[in-house]
């Protein structure tokens, strides 16, 4: 798994960020999250850490304000009452794709507690155990430690998960970029074919100070839909980015025989 440090603006003040533990219960070593109604477009990261002490913090409409790019302050509100329920081995958040900002999970679970978070789809987002801390963002995988509320929170806000507006930033040691601009920098950009699985494939690309393919490493998808993807993958070919090596997050639907992206629709 690649590693993208997420430092991406200065640090943002925060306003009205008081998080509240709430208590949640295990099941057995196991605790699943249910995403109900995620909307494709929905902003939302989720940060699980191991703590002897379970519980959860939700924050809902994850909002900032910026100045000439930079995040200057943070706003958010815990809601409550349509959205969540906490139940044994569970915790359900109802219809977040409605929210008008983003969605922060902050949980906290004994080590090594095994965690599943689903959208209703055939396959889960994500499922596995937790040994130190784990982070989810538009549900792909940030290699990044994180301790407080506060990191999921600049991990929400530091990678627009728009893809209207191309960008490329520096984070850490590596450029990250968005799929506009891997799409605006492509020569061919051959679309993987259809196949009878519907499900969602994520991963990072790597692209080269000379503009090459460098690697895909898929966070998830079916194994047949990876395979599509790479088989396409070996004809794209990009103009150099300035920035050098760039690495993007890329998301693509398999869904009723057509094959959707933002890097080509």
């Amino acid at each position: 798994m690649m590693t993208l440090l997420l430092s991406l603006f200065l640090l943002p003040q925060f306003s009205n960020t008081e998080f509240v533990d709430h208590p949640v219960q295990m099941n057995q070593g196991q605790i699943q999250i249910h995403l109900h109604g995620l909307s494709d477009k929905a902003n939302w990261a989720l940060g699980v850490v191991g703590s002897n002490n379970p519980s959860a913090i939700v924050a809902v409409d994850v909002q900032a304000t910026t100045v000439r790019g930079d995040i200057k302050n943070v706003t958010r509100k815990d809601d409550w009452g349509p959205h969540l329920r906490i139940r044994p081995g569970a915790i359900d958040l109802d219809g977040p794709g409605t929210l008008k900002g983003a969605l922060l999970v902050y949980l906290n679970v004994p080590v090594d507690t095994q965690v599943t978070v689903d959208d209703g789809g055939s396959t889960p987002i994500y499922t596995g155990p937790v040994h130190d801390s784990l982070q989810l963002h538009q549900g792909v995988l940030v290699g990044q430690r994180i301790a407080r509320p506060q990191g999921v929170m600049n991990t929400i806000l530091a990678v627009p998960y728009s893809d209207s507006t191309a960008f490329v930033q520096p984070a850490g040691t590596t450029n990250v970029g968005n799929m506009k601009a891997l799409r605006e920098h492509a020569l061919t950009m051959a679309m993987p074919t259809a196949t009878a699985t519907d499900d969602w494939v994520t991963g990072h690309v790597t692209i080269t100070p000379a503009g090459a393919l460098g690697k895909i490493v898929f966070v998830s998808g079916p194994a047949d839909l990876q395979a599509a993807v790479s088989q396409a993958a070996r004809n794209w070919t990009f103009t150099p980015f300035r920035e050098g090596e760039v690495v993007v997050a890329i998301t693509i639907l398999f869904k009723n025989g057509k094959v959707h992206s933002a890097l080509w629709d």
